[in-house]
């Protein structure tokens, strides 16, 4: 997501964190957070009454004013840190959790309304919140929006470098046939993404770093490239485990 905190409105009271996500009760959910006292971006997991995990960037984030790019990944599979905090596409934070997340009834919040914590202030745009499944290779997600995109865009997938999972973020203004494929360093074709008429509107892909085959890929540069109608690009990414 993107966020665009504001430093003129300043919280009076006991509270000490800006609520920008929360699906959370007193005992299961997640919410990520601005902690006023260091300026940095919180990601709780809730585990019972009385037993929560806390993961923080180490950079703050608080500027007035200033556009953040946001993203927290948790892997529950993944045998190394699972946990990861990004800024601005780049890893700020890592941690280690071996325990499950458990997600309640509540609904999404954004900018904060199921916790008694302060709505978050400032601007929040392009929330993105995927459910990874183990039983596919890729998920796809639309942006759900009444105006459609004015050209057609391709984005740097995010994040990048990536391990083994990334989104790659596109934008359609018409009706196209849209196929998207990743090639290696030698030109190589080793996964195709998609293959399917889509109608206007901004769309995201998850890639999980599986080939055609199934197999998880290896360390190294690929590239992969849209194809909708005439329009056409390619761009880079880095595969880094």
């Amino acid at each position: 997501m993107a966020v665009k905190s504001r430093n003129d409105i300043l919280p009076t009271g006991n509270f000490d964190f800006y609520e920008i996500i929360s699906k959370i009760d007193s005992y299961s959910g997640y919410a990520l957070r601005y902690n006023l006292e260091n300026g940095r971006l919180r990601f709780l997991i809730q585990y019972g009454s009385d037993n929560v995990g806390i993961y923080e960037t180490t950079q703050s984030t608080w500027a007035g004013g200033e556009w953040y790019e946001i993203m927290v990944t948790f892997d529950y599979y993944s045998s190394d840190e699972n946990i990861k905090l990004y800024i601005d596409n780049q890893l700020d934070a890592s941690y280690k959790e071996t325990r499950l997340l458990t997600i309640n009834d509540q609904s999404i919040a954004i900018g904060g309304g199921n916790t008694s914590y302060w709505e978050f202030p400032g601007t929040i745009d392009e929330v993105l919140i995927h459910n990874r499944l183990e039983s596919s290779d890729i998920t796809t997600t639309v942006e759900e929006n009444n105006l459609a995109p004015k050209e057609f865009k391709l984005s740097q997938n995010f994040p990048n470098p990536f391990n083994p999972t990334t989104t790659i973020n596109y934008s359609l203004p018409k009706k196209e046939y849209v196929v998207i494929k990743i090639y290696n360093i030698t030109g190589g074709e080793v996964k195709t993404l998609l293959k399917q008429e889509q109608s206007p509107g901004r769309y995201s892909i998850i890639w999980n770093g599986k080939d055609n085959q199934g197999k998880f890929l290896s360390s190294g540069l690929y590239f992969y490239q849209i194809n909708a109608g005439k329009f056409e690009k390619t761009l880079k990414m880095s595969l880094v485990k």
